[in-house]
């Protein structure tokens, strides 16, 4: 009985090794795809412009393509999101000055034109929660072109804590519990 145990635990513990070796090989892939991709010929606000769509239920007051002529500054952070050796972005300013719409492009941009894993930690899963539902979601769906990234399957892949957008993986989590951040692994 003792040798059978010992055994199915090798089994298992083998099993295991193997599923880990599947999944670092696959990102392994994902991240070497990244590296050796053709860099995007557009900037990141040239892409904001021609593809994140504003509804009326983003903004009453402008409705339409994102025109970053009515925020300048916006676009020196968008480039930055592109620039490799940028490791940090911080951004001091007042309220209301484009702050979300900055975060929401280059999280979309990045999506789009990398499909890798993104955390957005908010200070509470109520306000992730919200963020993804009035918009996220609301920006995603205002625009043709996002909206091809939206999962078919959208019971399990498009919910206020995780979204499937194309080949990324968005998981949205309150900064208040430590549990949360740290079972979301990303790059």
């Amino acid at each position: 009985s003792a040798g059978l145990n010992h055994s199915s635990a090798k089994c298992a513990g083998v099993e295991m090794i193997k599923a880990l070796e599947k999944k670092m090989l696959a990102e392994i892939e994902q991240k070497f795809k990244m590296l050796f991709a053709p860099a995007p010929t557009e900037k990141i606000w040239e892409w904001c412009e021609r593809v994140i769509y504003i509804s009326k239920n983003e903004n009453r007051n402008y409705v339409g393509y994102l025109d970053t002529d009515v925020t300048p500054w916006i676009r020196e952070l968008l480039n930055a999101v592109a620039d490799p050796s940028v490791k940090e972005i911080t951004v001091v300013a007042g309220t209301q000055v484009v702050k979300t719409m900055f975060l929401l492009c280059a999280k979309l941009w990045w999506a789009w034109h990398y499909g890798t894993r993104m955390l957005h930690v908010m200070d509470s899963k109520e306000n992730s929660g919200d963020y993804a539902e009035t918009r996220l979601k609301v920006m995603i769906e205002a625009s043709p072109e996002l909206r091809t990234m939206k999962p078919r399957n959208l019971k399990e892949h498009w919910s206020k804590r995780f979204m499937r957008l194309g080949n990324a993986t968005l998981n949205l989590v309150g900064a208040n519990s430590t549990g949360q951040v740290a079972s979301r692994p990303v790059p």
